[in-house]
């Protein structure tokens, strides 16, 4: 959310972010349903609900004109509706079913527009400049001026009449949108249905969230036999009204029911005069709110946040299928770099680091006694001589004084390993890709991303992390091998007292084969056997030490593996399928603010009205 200062324009700035992320919602559902499908038409009046009822209200209060919107099906004679109730024929009405495609709002000639239809409201749709074609087929709206009666005066102050396109025309899903975003700025609904297709599919879903959103309705059926309109407005209301306000838990007082008989064309021309009672009888339906405009937006208001909070888990429901793509990505990402580590982790575990055989030989040669003393335990070693020639015939690998390189990812076996490794990992995210690409749009990009040019994309991250990681590896073997030797020569005591219990045991060896066996041709041999026995015992102990120094480097070259390349490397294949122009691009942070937002929102309407 953008930085501010005030209370205020903080709560406007979360409105802000709600809308647009109302609108991202919008863009990637949209490319799976219909534009009429009830979720999308739910997705559409939710975001509208937030730019034109709240942040308005937020801003200027419950000031403001009413808007009443004229909605139905094709060919129901909305735009005579229209005229009824203006006194006038001001709206196109034409017998071509679909020739209003955008909306057309009515105000008297003296109202201001600027306080009427002021900056902001219907955003995503352009005010048209001078009077145009109601058929029009564009995201405009247009003002219309009209003279009313001098006795009405007063009635259209406050009212703005809207004449919106249909639901049901062939072109419909064109202009849909526009329709709902007019619906989500009226306080009063006029929904019209001829006798004729009263129940239709798209009109009654529209209704249905219509009165979802808690807005006030008059429901006005046209085309009528005059005879028949007692009937048909008593069928309307229990086989269409009675079973959707139960389902919906809707307040019936809500709702207004009135009927326009079948009318000829001149007497539509005159709809003061000639159509006087039926337009009597309209304006009665929407008059009780017109009376009491506070109450009414008040109402529009606290049912738009009801809305909004009732939505909350069906909002984030349209983004599941994203958010499971992309788990699953995460969790291919996830399962490629386990078996990079197993890989590694199966090269370490046969590896011999050089560097602590070095370090082994070091330990070794420091138990030797220094100095004068240095002649002393040359010459016992010189009754290690023979078997020391037939080790290296049987043991030709064991540790040589001579220095090696390093033991980074810079020896060529290491670095074998691990691009073989990271290999595997990428072919196998392809194969992933591929095979998933026509289940989500995610996976399509993904698979495209693999065919073109993703191998010179990961050739950078790759090779910056393993020249890090080679470093710290390096760093960590050259530490712990000389600390195997280091420590000991940092403790003189220790390293003396080792000394002399291992020149003792040599001593008390070969004075125990002279004094056993007394002097003779066999005390040679005898000795070539027992001091070597000797050093083997201290080369076990020896390499035991080192063997566990090794394992503890081992484990933490693992875990530096894992901290400086694999987990960078995963971070940065997980990161393929949110960047910029990723259809999952922002996707989890949107699923995290839309619900702070919305209780942001509703919190701060809700205290800014007044008290029950």
């Amino acid at each position: 959310m953008c930085d501010a200062t005030s209370p205020d324009e903080q709560i406007l700035a979360s409105v802000d972010e709600l809308a647009a992320d109302l609108e991202s919602i919008q863009r990637r559902y949209l490319g799976r349903q219909p534009a009429n499908s009830a979720m999308t038409m739910r997705l559409r009046l939710a975001d509208g609900l937030v730019r034109n009822v709240l942040r308005p209200f937020l801003q200027r209060g419950l000031d403001g004109p009413l808007h009443v919107a004229v909605v139905g099906g094709a060919g129901t004679g909305k735009s005579s509706v229209v005229n009824l109730l203006l006194g006038a024929v001001v709206a196109e009405a034409n017998p071509q079913a679909g020739f209003t495609r955008h909306p057309v709002a009515y105000l008297p000639e003296n109202a201001p527009l600027d306080q009427t239809i002021p900056d902001g409201l219907l955003s995503p749709l352009r005010r048209l400049e001078g009077r145009q074609p109601a058929n029009l087929d564009e995201d405009v709206y247009q003002v219309r001026r009209f003279c009313p009666m001098s006795s009405e005066n007063e009635f259209w102050h406050q009212i703005v009449v809207w004449d919106c396109p249909d639901v049901t025309s062939f072109h419909s899903d064109t202009y849909l949108p526009r329709v709902l975003e007019t619906v989500s700025l009226a306080d009063v609904v006029v929904y019209v249905a001829s006798d004729e297709r009263y129940n239709d599919q798209e009109p009654t879903q529209l209704l249905r969230l219509v009165l979802r959103m808690g807005k006030r309705v008059v429901c006005c059926l046209t085309k009528v036999a005059e005879a028949a309109s007692a009937t048909l407005r008593s069928h309307f209301q229990s086989q269409v009204l009675q079973p959707m306000t139960a389902e919906l838990g809707v307040d019936r007082s809500r709702i207004e029911v009135t009927v326009v008989p079948f009318l000829s064309p001149q007497v539509l021309a005159d709809p003061a005069g000639l159509c006087h009672g039926w337009r009597q009888s309209l304006l009665d339906a929407v008059r009780p709110w017109r009376d009491q405009p506070i109450p009414t937006r008040e109402a529009t208001v606290r049912a738009a946040v009801d809305f909004l909070e009732a939505s909350n888990n069906e909002l984030r429901s349209t983004l599941a299928a994203d958010l499971d793509a992309l788990k699953t990505w995460r969790e291919l990402v996830e399962r490629g770099r386990r078996q990079f580590e197993e890989r590694y982790r199966e090269f370490l575990n046969e590896k011999r680091f050089q560097r602590f055989e070095q370090s082994f030989v070091k330990l070794l040669e420091l138990l030797e006694l220094p100095g004068v003393g240095r002649w002393l335990s040359r010459s016992v070693s010189l009754t290690r001589w023979p078997w020391m020639v037939v080790r290296e015939v049987i043991f030709p690998s064991r540790p040589s004084t001579t220095k090696t390189g390093q033991n980074g990812p810079t020896d060529m076996a290491e670095a074998a390993v691990l691009r073989q490794s990271w290999q595997a990992w990428l072919n196998s995210l392809g194969v992933e890709a591929a095979q998933r690409s026509s289940a989500h749009k995610l996976f399509a990009t993904l698979d495209a991303e693999w065919r073109g040019s993703v191998a010179q994309q990961v050739s950078m991250p790759y090779e910056a992390c393993l020249r890090d990681v080679g470093r710290a590896l390096d760093e960590e073997v050259e530490r712990t091998a000389r600390a195997i030797y280091a420590d000991l020569e940092q403790n003189p005591p220790l390293l003396n007292a080792l000394r002399g219990i291992k020149l003792t045991a040599e001593a008390s060896s070969i004075a125990a084969v002279v004094a056993l066996g007394g002097i003779s041709l066999w005390d040679p041999v005898l000795i070539c056997v027992v001091t070597p026995a000797i050093q083997m015992v201290v080369e076990a102990f020896g390499q035991k030490y080192v063997d566990a120094r090794k394992a503890e480097t081992s484990q933490r070259q693992q875990a530096l593996m894992d901290q400086m390349m694999a987990r960078p490397l995963q971070d940065w294949l997980i990161g393929l399928a949110t960047r910029p122009g990723s259809p999952c691009e922002g996707l989890e942070q949107l699923e995290q603010r839309l619900p702070r937002n919305i209780g942001r929102v509703g919190q701060a309407v809700r205290q800014r009205l007044p008290r029950r």
